[in-house]
């Protein structure tokens, strides 16, 4: 089960592909409620962008670090591995 970016349906529920979602999100320029980029784990094929290594999932994550709605107390290092190990 791969990591993938995603954002919310236009009526505000999560897709149906995403198994554990709803960390690290960064606004977006979408209207309310897809004004959020989030991370989490889903289903192989979604559809969504995936990363296909631990990475590219930092390097994404350090292209949004000053964005980022909460590392929870992590480094971007340890916030990326942490949900890399989730898959």
């Amino acid at each position: 089960m791969p990591i993938s970016k995603y954002i919310l349906n236009s009526d505000g529920t999560v897709p149906s592909s995403v198994i554990n979602g709803g960390y690290f999100s960064v606004l977006n320029n979408n209207e309310w409620p897809q004004d959020r980029t989030i991370l989490g784990v889903v289903s192989k094929n979604s559809g969504f962008e995936e990363f296909t290594n631990i990475d590219s999932l930092k390097e994404y994550m350090y292209s949004v670090e000053d964005d980022l709605d909460s590392l929870q107390d992590r480094t971007v290092e340890e916030a990326a591995e942490w949900l890399w190990n989730l898959q």
